[in-house]
């Protein structure tokens, strides 16, 4: 009977150490839930900081764009003309086509007409399908009846050309 006594106080504590152990480990999960919440609310407060931030951020962005929408009087005020192409320097395609020079003049290396570099005689030939309002473009021109591609831009006042 002394045997089953003690096999029975032993079973006891046993079982005791077991409880211990499971109600120090609901113990460690309360604290752990607890540290969780708190460590949650802390997130929503920051969140919560940052949308805030994000919207003031925004707002003042509406305002800056607003600041920077041109008024009817700044579009007045406005110094700078509006910039438009010059009109001789609109380069205009056509056919290719055959003109002759009428009288002696002077071919330009660029289409503002400022470097003369060469002077053709009357009723040189040459061809063109490129032109300006006061330009035309030498393309080719002919030397003793065979036509040869010009090498380097060359240009020719519309005014001392006739087309052929």
């Amino acid at each position: 009977m002394k045997f089953l006594l003690l096999i029975f106080i032993t079973f006891i504590f046993a079982e005791a150490n077991e409880i211990q152990r499971v109600d120090d480990i609901l113990k460690d999960i309360n604290e752990l839930r607890a540290k969780n919440q708190e460590c949650q609310n802390n997130l929503d407060d920051k969140i919560l900081m940052y949308q805030n931030k994000i919207l003031k951020l925004e707002n003042i962005i509406k305002k800056q764009k607003k600041m920077l929408k041109p008024t009817p009087e700044c579009e007045e005020q406005n110094s700078f003309p509006k910039l438009k192409m010059k009109e001789n320097a609109k380069i205009q395609s056509f056919k290719a086509s055959a003109f002759r020079t009428n009288k002696l003049a002077p071919i330009y290396s660029d289409l503002k007409g400022k470097v003369i570099i060469d002077e053709w005689e009357k009723d040189t030939s040459f061809t063109s399908a490129q032109r300006t309002s006061s330009m035309i473009k030498i393309t080719g021109y002919f030397i003793d009846k065979v036509w040869t591609k010009a090498k380097k831009d060359m240009w020719i006042k519309v005014e001392d050309s006739t087309k052929r």
